[in-house]
């Protein structure tokens, strides 16, 4: 549903746009011919230069009350007469052409983003994405394709264009600024992404962010392994190294290709994708104390469970039938969002 609003503001956007592109693009062309056929006119009736002409059709028009160049003629001042009065509506329909789409465009502008701010005021719980580049274009669709709340954070004004479109809400702004963090509802957020192209620009952002919100789960993206040990030691849980994971994906790829398709599968490059997910067992849980046969976890909801952790952290990989699914327990789950969503409500 948010993925078919996104696109049809998007539409929406274009349509206007097109518009309001045609109208100025009337509006000049309706200019452009009334002096050309001043200056024509002139030219032929007073028999002036093109300099001449062109100078007299421009004051005639914008009625500045300059002297004439010359003596005008009979025809000539009956000639002006008629530009002047054809002048007058041109330049009034260009001045309402160009007021109007400025003034719509701001009033446009101004009332999405209020609306976007109260969006981020009322979010809990949400995503907070630090820079707008290729590997964000990846992520925030996967995002909000699983349903969380994103604020985009990024400096560059250009890429708010993009966000306005898409109906994603933004901040610009320099994103290890304590301030815009704030505005982003950082100490509201769950987990913040800090996907900048500079080591540095994350170092910044992921101390800033630990600083205001201790619980927060930071996610951080790196160039080098002398970034990665710096991000953890400023607050990030996870480091992403890109060109390492990409690297991984190409040996993969050429050591183990099907294996590689069925990653592709997997992660939602054809089909549906595959979710691997984290679900403690309650005290009160249906399926506390039974066995991992005894609860047909398998045949009720079409999961794998590839591991379960102990409330003592012993993990167990690959739990037989045998195993006993205790409460506090934890269990590691491999299966679709739809099958996944049934497990939580049968847990």
């Amino acid at each position: 549903m948010k993925t078919k609003n996104a696109a049809n503001s998007y539409e929406k956007s274009k349509a206007w746009m097109a518009q309001a592109t045609r109208s100025l693009a009337f509006a000049c062309l309706l200019f452009l011919t009334l002096v050309l056929l001043g200056t024509a006119g002139y030219r032929i009736i007073e028999g002036w230069s093109v300099i001449d002409s062109l100078y007299m059709t421009i004051i005639t028009i914008s009625t500045v009350g300059y002297g004439e160049v010359r003596i005008l003629s009979t025809e000539g001042r009956l000639f002006s007469v008629m530009l002047i009065i054809c002048g007058m509506g041109v330049v009034a329909y260009c001045i309402n052409v160009f007021a109007q789409t400025t003034i719509e465009g701001q009033i446009n502008r101004l009332r999405g983003m209020s609306k976007m701010f109260r969006r981020i005021r009322d979010y809990e719980n949400h995503h907070i994405v630090c820079g707008y580049g290729r590997l964000s274009k990846y992520v925030l669709p996967e995002l909000l394709e699983h349903g969380h709340k994103v604020v985009v954070i990024d400096a560059d004004p250009m890429t708010t264009i993009d966000l306005e479109a898409l109906q994603i809400p933004y901040i610009e702004g320099n994103a290890y600024d304590n301030e815009t963090l704030k505005l982003a509802g950082v100490e509201r957020a769950s987990a913040l992404l800090s996907l900048l192209p500079n080591d540095s620009d994350n170092v910044y952002v992921t101390l800033s962010a630990r600083s205001l919100n201790p619980k927060l789960r930071i996610v951080a993206r790196t160039e080098s392994g002398e970034g990665e040990d710096k991000l953890r030691l400023a607050g990030a849980n996870t480091v992403v190294a890109p060109f390492r994971v990409s690297g991984a994906r190409i040996v993969q790829q050429l050591l183990h290709p099907y294996v590689n398709d069925f990653l592709e599968i997997a992660t939602g490059k054809s089909g549906e994708s595959l979710i691997m997910e984290r679900l403690v067992i309650p005290n009160d849980s249906s399926i506390a104390g039974m066995t991992l046969e005894q609860s047909e976890l398998r045949k009720k909801t079409g999961v794998i469970v590839a591991a379960s952790i102990g409330s003592d952290g012993t993990m167990n990989l690959s739990p037989g039938r045998d195993c006993v699914l205790q409460a506090g327990a934890t269990l590691i789950a491999l299966g679709t969002k739809k099958s996944l969503e049934q497990l939580a409500e049968l847990v």
